[in-house]
């Protein structure tokens, strides 16, 4: 059991707050996928008249008013077919009904940290598959799993907050931590007001949730493959594009080496982390007709992204010690085979309709720019010598420094490892005597 509300606390507290938010705007948005617009009918079999508004069994054709799409009037939910629309809401909340006792119990099996984010995960990945279905019986499906998901996380998140501090703040803690799910359903009333197609507001609402899964090694997998992936939508000849994206390998691997001992890991990878992900971010915002300037920002985020991927390897060897070192790079490329699964799915938003060509470019974008800022929080190892021993890694005394104006001196092993070495050869000796 911890102590009271200290820094580690606050900072758990604002986190999970914030993982809310988009939890509750999912949690209201069947408020808004199975609106029913207004509508006319256009075709009437015969000599009758339909009112506006109604039903009538003589109407071969309605026609849906204002300017907001929903699923109702995409598939038509309307007269005979209206039980449907309220089934889209149904089984969302059965998924509720089911995630409620799924969650709990992989919660208290394996762990509240496990089963809050696989919710965050199925959550965020749910809403995107929702919002790009093309049948009713798909979106229904994926709906459900989505309650189930955003139960998981109301539960979970709950509970993990409460048991981090002592009783004299959990009620507060408790019941503040819910007013998040209503800034979520503020945000999507804004978001509903400001974007007229359902699927987009969908998308809105979801993509958020991958924002707390930002392993470094998941946007690294994520960016690589997407760049490669993406080139069948950029202008000009895509095997000359292709062969331009291979051959930054080379610059970009020899100027690594050179940034890698001079600025040190972790300046090296935020670095050509960001700048990727910000020109990825500037290949959107070019103009339609500047299609040439669109290829050449294209190249050299992957010129930046070869960068961070040539780096990782290395930072992350030296991150750990000796006995789980190759046990840690594995876990870590492992996270990043997962990026590159949902990889292709991203691709695939340019050939949605209503969405432009270069839409991946600014998921690629928004995931490298936030990931460059978060990996500055991890310390530099180039100054230091590789642990051996989980208590010499437990021991190191982290470096923070940035090194950009001085060149970095590597310093001897952690001292606390070396005297706990010293303490065991010493009683080795005094045992073998």
């Amino acid at each position: 059991m911890t102590g009271g509300f200290g820094r580690y606390q606050t900072a758990l507290y604002i986190f999970i707050g914030l993982v809310a938010i988009p939890t509750g705007a999912q949690l209201q948005i069947p408020v808004f996928y199975a609106i029913s617009p207004p509508f006319t009918c256009v075709s009437v079999s015969g000599n009758t008249s339909c009112p506006v508004g109604k039903c009538c069994s003589s109407c071969v054709e309605y026609e849906f008013k204002g300017a907001f799409t929903s699923a109702v009037s995409e598939w038509d939910l309307i007269c005979d077919r209206r039980h449907l629309r309220a089934m889209t809401r149904a089984v969302f909340m059965v998924g509720l009904l089911i995630g409620a006792a799924v969650f709990s119990a992989i919660s208290d099996h394996f762990g509240r940290k496990l089963s809050f984010f696989m919710s965050i995960g199925f959550l965020a990945a749910s809403g995107v598959v929702s919002a790009v279905a093309d049948c009713l019986s798909l979106f229904s499906l994926f709906r459900f799993f989505a309650g189930a998901a955003t139960i998981g996380c109301i539960l979970v998140r709950f509970v993990y907050i409460a048991e981090m501090v002592v009783t004299a703040h959990r009620s507060w803690v408790g019941i503040i931590i819910m007013t998040f799910l209503a800034i979520g359903g503020c945000i999507l009333t804004l978001l509903a007001y400001l974007i007229s197609n359902w699927r987009h507001l969908m998308l809105a609402v979801s993509l958020p949730g991958f924002l707390p899964l930002l392993a470094w090694w998941n946007v690294n997998a994520i960016i690589y493959y997407g760049i490669n992936y993406n080139v069948h939508n950029l202008a000009g000849n895509v095997y000359l594009n292709y062969f331009l994206l291979m051959m930054v390998n080379f610059p970009s691997t020899v100027i690594c080496c050179y940034t890698l001992k001079r600025f040190g890991r972790r300046l090296t990878y935020c670095v050509f982390m960001l700048i990727g992900g910000v020109t990825c971010l500037l290949a959107v915002a070019v103009p339609t007709n500047q299609q040439a300037a669109v290829v050449t920002l294209v190249i050299f985020a992957r010129f930046c992204v070869v960068a961070t991927f040539t780096s990782i390897y290395l930072y992350t060897a030296e991150l750990y010690p000796t006995v789980i070192r190759n046990n840690g790079v594995g876990a870590c490329s492992t996270v990043a085979r997962i990026g590159g699964i949902i990889t292709p799915y991203i691709v695939l938003l340019s050939d949605l309709p209503n969405l432009w060509k270069t839409f991946p470019l600014l998921i690629l974008g928004v995931l490298g720019v936030a990931a460059g800022i978060m990996a500055f929080w991890l310390p530099e190892t180039v100054t230091s010598q590789m642990p051996q021993t989980v208590e010499q890694a437990e021991a190191w005394d982290e470096d923070y420094k940035i090194y950009c104006c001085r060149k970095p001196q590597i310093q001897a092993p952690h001292a606390q490892g070396l005297e706990m070495e010293a303490e065991e050869k010493q009683e080795l000796e005094e045992v073998t005597v």
